[in-house]
């Protein structure tokens, strides 16, 4: 055994090794760039810094159909937030410029047809319910089950309520003549009715009914489908024929619910069934209140692995154990000198041979 072992390491060790993990842990080691040629967050260690002139073949990054929209930089499509025009640098990542060397066009360019633009703020606030409003068309539906976040709890936290969604996709066979005939795809916002056909809402309580607050997924602004609706009517070309219904606007609530998805609202109190919906293949995280013990695949695979491991030891050492000292063969002697020599036990009620008869087998 070494002579420093478990030993306290000195104190210039650890302040170098406390100094590494900073210096790999910092902000400056963890600080990320965004490279303006496909305008992916990277590393910056990831990143190379190039001035305008210096980026190889950069007649690759002149768009093929210019926009409007478009951030052009010296002819090239680049995204500015990857660019410093005060210190005239642009930043590439490692992949796109090794491609741009190489005569290539980087597969994930914005030149290279990878551009959508940024989304506008009308757009991005839009709630679940509010989208399906805006909607020209409606390729699913939406099932919400809410249930209390911990597992056998019989009240709700209306604390946690709704903190996160998770959910998974179904796809059935839709009737397209049907869905047609819900659905005027010049008139908009859509006809409220169809929020009870997209949206459906299932409280899971053991209680039965109790008061409940829906989500704000499920929540209508009038003022922002309104919003909405103008800037697509103006921008998108798939949207330059639609109609604002100011009717169908009106049928909107300024700021709640729909009557349409309150009408969904059914209740439960299977509670069996969040447990059913949370069991399959796949580890699902559970948070510390939840009583049940979430193990993961790996965690079984190591389980099985120490379990093998553990019961070939185990025949490992009892093969050992009777390769070394016999037992079985010992054994079958006594039993055989024991028939031979029934006249040498001082009782015939005894079940042994005296000690010196158990001398011989050894």
């Amino acid at each position: 055994m070494r002579s420093d072992f478990m030993k306290t390491p000195a104190s210039s060790v650890m302040n170098t090794i406390v100094q590494e993990f900073i210096e790999r842990t910092g902000n400056e080691a963890m600080k990320t760039m965004v490279c303006a040629c496909c305008a992916l967050e990277t590393e910056a260690s990831n990143i190379t810094k190039s001035t305008f002139e210096s980026i190889p073949n950069r007649s690759l990054l002149i768009p093929r159909i210019p926009h409007p929209q478009h951030d052009i930089f010296q002819k090239m499509l680049l995204e500015p937030k990857g660019i410093d025009v005060g210190a005239n640098f642009v930043n590439i990542c490692y992949e796109c410029y090794i491609n741009l060397e190489h005569g290539n066009l980087p597969p994930f360019a914005l030149a290279n047809d990878m551009w959508i633009g940024q989304v506008p703020d009308c757009l991005k606030s839009l709630t679940l319910a509010e989208r399906l409003l805006i909607a020209k068309y409606l390729p699913t539906t939406y099932v919400v089950k809410l249930y209390p976040k911990q597992t056998g709890a019989t009240h709700w936290d209306h604390s946690h309520l709704y903190s996160g969604f998770k959910g998974c996709v179904s796809t059935y066979a839709l009737d397209p003549n049907l869905v047609s005939s819900m659905v005027d795809g010049k008139i908009l916002p859509t006809h409220p009715v169809i929020l009870s056909a997209s949206v459906a809402v299932t409280f899971i309580t053991p209680s039965g009914k109790t008061q409940f607050l829906l989500p704000n997924i499920l929540r209508v602004r009038r003022g922002k489908i309104r919003e909405a609706l103008e800037w697509l009517k103006e921008h998108n070309p798939l949207y330059g024929n639609i109609v604002i219904s100011e009717e169908r606007l009106q049928m909107l609530p300024e700021d709640g619910v729909p009557d349409e998805i309150l009408s969904t609202v059914k209740y439960s109190t299977d509670m069996e069934v969040v447990i059913r919906k949370h069991e399959g293949y796949c580890w699902i995280y559970r948070d510390k209140h939840d009583t049940r013990r979430a193990v993961a695949p790996w965690q079984y695979t190591l389980r099985v692995f120490v379990s093998l491991l553990f019961i070939t030891y185990l025949l490992d050492s009892l093969l050992c154990f009777c390769t070394v000292h016999r037992p079985f063969h010992r054994l079958y002697n006594l039993v055989v000198l024991y028939l031979q020599n029934k006249s040498r036990f001082s009782c015939s009620n005894r079940l042994w041979a005296p000690r010196s008869l158990l001398e011989d087998t050894r």
